[in-house]
């Protein structure tokens, strides 16, 4: 079947979450954590840190069983000259690649939802986002990166989009991403789509430029026949990869905090000012 040959591919080291320089991911662990603690010194409360656990134990343990699994092959990965260990390369992952994009989208999305924060907070995400795809952009001219190798096996990263386990996986995800829309108060209901809707945007922005500057493809095939995919599949299979595999993916990990009683408040919109 067509879906069981679609590959994602990352063709070059990049910058941000999603990238593979990690001397970015670490100084992001850094971004995640301070995240936290600046929501929890100014509006006393856990729950950033809370959805940076859950986020980062579920993706690291989707990072474990990809790798293990075969069904996505990673280049070894060097900080220094030294190789990575597997043991030390999950937990960042996860908490780079899962836990922060979710809090950082939830930071913003909390401000946002409280007219004193509203516009100021909307404007720097925005900046962020430009920022964001600039880097992209940025770093290939650094690099001067030549472009994709269409079929190349010597990627950063290949991985098949369609395989069995994954798909149960984000058809759980997005069932419970649905139950909470459709069954949460108004209150919560409203952080948890607006935390959705700014991953879409956050995602988009970043495939968008990985695609854009020749870093991010996708190819159909076979080992040895690897080709790149017609237009519109890899349009569906990005739109894919960003509506599905990050947005309805990460909104359990504000989810599952909430079930479980760990963020107990339901009050979204703090009476303090903050600075951002």
């Amino acid at each position: 079947m067509l879906l069981d040959n679609i590959y994602q591919i990352r063709g070059s080291t990049g910058v941000g979450p999603f990238g593979n320089d990690w001397l970015v991911k670490l100084a992001l662990v850094g971004v995640a954590f301070f995240f936290c603690w600046y929501d929890w010194k100014t509006k006393h409360r856990t729950d950033y840190w809370s959805v940076l656990l859950w986020g980062s134990i579920i993706w690291g343990v989707v990072e474990l069983i990809l790798q293990l699994t075969g069904i996505r092959d990673f280049a070894p990965k060097y900080l220094f000259g030294w190789e990575i260990p597997i043991y030390l390369s999950i937990p960042v992952r996860g908490i780079v690649e899962g836990g922060l994009v979710a809090v950082g989208c939830l930071f913003f999305a909390d401000r946002m939802l409280d007219a004193k924060t509203r516009l100021r907070s909307i404007v720097i995400f925005c900046v962020l986002m430009g920022i964001l795809m600039a880097a992209a952009f940025i770093q290939v001219v650094v690099d001067q990166y030549p472009g994709p190798a269409y079929g190349s096996l010597s990627v950063p990263s290949r991985r098949n989009m369609f395989t069995p386990v994954p798909v149960i996986f984000l058809i759980v995800m997005i069932a419970i991403s649905l139950v909470f829309f459709f069954t949460a108060p108004n209150d919560l209901r409203r952080r948890g789509v607006l935390l959705f809707v700014l991953m879409v945007i956050f995602g988009a922005c970043w495939t968008l430029a990985e695609w854009a500057t020749g870093t991010r493809w996708i190819e159909v095939g076979a080992p040895d026949t690897y080709v790149h995919a017609p237009p519109a599949i890899e349009f569906w299979a990005l739109t894919w990869d960003v509506v599905v595999e990050i947005a309805f993916a990460y909104v359990p990990f504000l989810v599952f905090p909430m079930w479980t009683k760990s963020i107990k408040s339901t009050k979204i919109t703090p009476s303090e000012r903050d600075p951002v």
